[in-house]
């Protein structure tokens, strides 16, 4: 074979005109391209399985070069398609040759089978072999890789998992979209019809000290803000809407260090008389550190779990949300499995639940 041969030979093209995976006038710009004839099937993403029937008809046309069935787009209601179907069908048979008659049956089977590819009874979890990438900052990273790491171990051991590298909330829609990242752990805004959204979590701060610290007795504003604080940002940035909100009160704060990772924070404030504001789920691994109520209001954050709609039937992934959803999921304010952490050691001060 030296060329191809779309110049030479017939060809034909369904075009799904109700895929949102691939655009229908993408199938239409490459059809054209062919030089293909068109037929409009009403209908999604994969038309051998969701229309194998219309499917069918179009390739037994082909085969025996005759016209193509009209579109079944053109068609107002369920009952008409139908019946304007049936028509096709009945007047196509009886005008088939015998090498489209002989191909007719063969195909139809050929493509309903197509559906035990595509859509297989589930394995069980044990015998999955499967890799899922999870996009998530070191917050929430900090508390759940862990234990979603052991309860795989224990229930799915087939399955690998790739933490990718956190690259802001609006990185990480387009990623799940194009299918670069299987399971998105972030805070997203807006609602999108391609992407499923879960909110397992509403986080809210503490204000993490060392015990011992001269700040604790008596702790208020004045005294939050006479000692320098440690500021987390991915960016670099020395400023937070906290700063604002303090301006707008006539106060500031001095931001002593700024670091990159939630991770960092617990040994920098042992080793110092800093002090920092934190998500109340990272104060679980760090239970020598006192946690007190913040001074002033300080507005929490939702965490959402996201996956694209398409991945709705793949179990390994609804396994992997199922034990993240369990892992984030708080029970009162504290949260489960780590309630038993948060527990109050001696000289701590947790805000008891609202």
């Amino acid at each position: 074979m030296n060329a191809a041969a779309l110049g030479e030979k017939l060809t034909w093209a369904a075009i799904a005109t109700e895929d949102r995976l691939v655009a229908p006038r993408l199938q239409r710009r490459m059809a054209a391209r062919a030089g293909s004839t068109v037929v409009d099937i009403e209908n999604g993403y994969m038309l051998a399985t969701t229309s194998p029937d219309e499917v069918a008809e179009v390739i037994a046309h082909a085969a025996e070069g005759g016209d193509v069935p009209p579109s079944f787009a053109d068609c107002d209601s369920g009952l008409h398609a139908f019946l304007k179907i049936r028509q096709t069908v009945a007047e196509a048979a009886s005008s088939m040759t015998a090498k489209a008659e002989s191909l007719r049956a063969p195909l139809k089977s050929l493509l309903a089978g197509v559906t035990d590819l595509v859509d297989p009874s589930e394995l069980p979890l044990a015998e999955i072999r499967h890799s899922l990438r999870i996009s998530m900052a070191d917050y929430p990273a900090l508390f759940v890789t862990c234990p979603l790491q052991r309860a795989l171990a224990e229930t799915a051991p087939g399955i690998d998992l790739v933490i990718q590298p956190w690259h802001g909330a609006g990185a990480a829609k387009p990623a799940l979209m194009d299918g670069s990242t299987d399971i998105a752990i972030s805070v997203f805004p807006d609602d999108d019809p391609d992407i499923q959204r879960d909110e397992p979590l509403s986080e809210h701060y503490v204000i993490a000290l060392r015990p011992g610290h001269p700040a604790t007795p008596g702790f208020d504003l004045d005294r939050w803000l006479a000692w320098p604080h440690i500021l987390v940002s991915g960016r670099g940035e020395a400023h937070s809407p906290l700063d604002a909100e303090l301006a707008r009160l006539g106060r500031s704060r001095r931001v002593g260090l700024v670091v990159p990772s939630f991770g960092m924070v617990p040994d920098l404030l042992r080793g110092s008389d800093m002090i920092a504001m934190l998500p109340h789920r990272v104060m679980a691994g760090a239970g020598d550190l006192i946690a007190l109520p913040t001074p002033i209001p300080v507005a929490g954050f939702p965490l959402h779990l996201a996956w694209h709609r398409r991945r709705s039937k793949d179990r390994a992934l609804r396994h992997v949300v199922a034990i993240l959803t369990e892992a984030l999921t708080p029970v009162g304010r504290y949260g489960r499995p780590f309630a038993d952490l948060l527990a109050p050691t001696a000289g701590q001060r947790i805000p008891p639940p609202s």
